[in-house]
């Protein structure tokens, strides 16, 4: 970070150094998804898993991953059990108003929830199964 991107704060006397506001307004997107399995199965999450935004010009890039395992491991749910786990992705551009959640794969039943309309938090829930 350069010197610009901090912003000075005096507290009694001693003046500190911290991010400039902008800096600490970083903007995710956070997909939480459901699957209820009809059947004894195996999930997993591949890295190749993206938000593509339905005008065609922006894709988000999945970041972080909360309750399920990537791509070799797998995460068993037992029939009639529901798992629930947390995808985090780049933001998605301003002038977004729909996109589709899909994994880039040849394997069979690959992730892909399409047309989710876009709201003011980025924070939404999908059932995969």
């Amino acid at each position: 970070m350069q010197s610009s991107d901090f912003t000075d704060i005096e507290i009694s006397n001693l003046t500190v150094e911290v991010p400039a506001l902008h800096m600490l307004e970083e903007k995710y997107v956070i997909v939480h998804c459901f699957v209820t399995a009809p059947l004894d199965i195996g999930v997993r999450v591949l890295q190749e898993t993206y938000l593509r935004e339905k005008d065609g010009l922006g894709c988000s890039k999945l970041l972080h991953v909360f309750g399920v395992t990537m791509m070799p491991e797998w995460t068993w749910i037992e029939k009639g059990l529901t798992l629930s786990f947390t995808l985090v992705f780049e933001p998605l551009t301003i002038g977004c108003n729909s996109f589709d959640l899909a994994e880039e794969t040849d394997e069979l039943f690959p992730i892909f929830v399409s047309d989710i309309p876009r709201n003011s938090f980025d924070v939404y829930k999908v059932n995969l199964l």
